[in-house]
């Protein structure tokens, strides 16, 4: 549910400085994952979407990765920075560094 409110927040506000990379990962169970699929399906339309998203988990708990959503960002003086989080108040925070950027 995070992450489907993170998709709408970005979509119903402009965030034009930022570049948004969806990364489909399956952490609450079957549902998740179905939908995790479809959505990259619908996007990608890849191959074996099923194998894409499975790859995705592995490599976000691999990397420790507990909770989603997660924004990963580089911020103004190159560090790489990350939230967990999609609502309005992380959105706003990202828009706010991007504004910084060179």
């Amino acid at each position: 549910p995070s992450c489907t409110e993170l998709r709408r927040a970005v979509a119903d506000q402009p965030t034009p400085n930022i570049e948004w990379r969806w990364v489909p990962v399956a952490y609450l169970g079957d549902q998740a994952r179905a939908g995790a699929i479809d959505w990259l399906d619908a996007e990608r339309r890849l191959d074996d979407a099923a194998a894409a998203v499975d790859a995705n988990t592995q490599k976000a708990q691999a990397a420790r990765i507990a909770q989603v959503p997660r924004l990963v960002y580089e911020d103004p003086d190159g560090e790489v920075r990350s939230l967990t989080g999609g609502g309005p108040h992380e959105v706003r925070q990202l828009e706010e560094l991007a504004a910084e950027m060179p």
